[in-house]
């Protein structure tokens, strides 16, 4: 058996944080091969250790304050624009490796001594809800747990509320649902919309979760 490859994070990711140009077919193609390469690489290295500096907030807070203070719109929009676009080269490097070591994993669960928690996490994309069909059935539910002896002019008048609010809130197919609690309720959500895998994602259990980058 040949011994295993292994991908070099310079070569590969680096396209994809090279503030230098934005994210090319190319770079696209080396995460796919870094994907490829996973399952049989033995070894990920250790990627852009100085990478914390791209955004040193102490330096960063400098620069700010100087452009602020001399109403530079130009070099505050250029640093905006900067610090935007290595935020989307993380989050598609972020993808890489999530995919890249999800392809590894043979458990759930991943412990390594001096890092969080890491799961799998993954299940179903759900879309095309039929809003109009769930929330009458949802009230109907909620109706015979909460008001089992309620009488037919309640039931009417509950009903009545329903139908003004479906005509002022719009009901489309994108309005996401809360998955959890319908199950809580006994109600399937799965009959009232369409469903397929979603991406798998690799979930980080941090005692303190650090700010999101949106």
């Amino acid at each position: 058996m040949s011994p295993p490859r292994h991908y070099d994070g310079e070569v590969h990711l680096t396209d994809i944080l090279d503030t230098r140009h934005r994210p090319t077919a190319r770079a696209l193609h080396e995460g796919e091969h870094l994907l490829a390469l996973a399952g049989e690489a033995d070894h990920v290295p250790a990627l852009w250790p100085n990478l914390a500096e791209l955004v040193d907030t102490t330096a960063l807070d400098d620069v700010v304050m100087d452009a602020a203070e001399r109403g530079d719109q130009t070099e505050l929009a250029h640093l905006l624009v900067d610090l935007d676009d290595i935020r989307l080269r993380i989050a598609l490097a972020l993808q890489v490796l999530e995919d890249a070591l999800i392809a590894t994993m043979t458990t759930k669960t991943l412990e390594i001594e001096g890092l969080p928690v890491l799961e799998q996490r993954g299940g179903k994309a759900r879309k095309a809800w039929q809003s109009d069909e769930l929330l009458p059935f949802v009230v109907r539910k909620a109706l015979v747990s909460r008001a089992p002896n309620a009488n037919v002019d309640t039931v009417n008048s509950v009903y009545a509320v329903v139908d003004e609010i479906s005509k002022a809130v719009p009901f489309t197919g994108s309005l996401g649902w809360r998955v959890t609690a319908l199950n809580a309720m006994g109600i399937d959500p799965d009959e009232f919309c369409e469903t397929s895998p979603s991406r798998r994602t690799v979930q980080i259990h941090r005692a303190t979760q650090p700010a999101v980058i949106r």
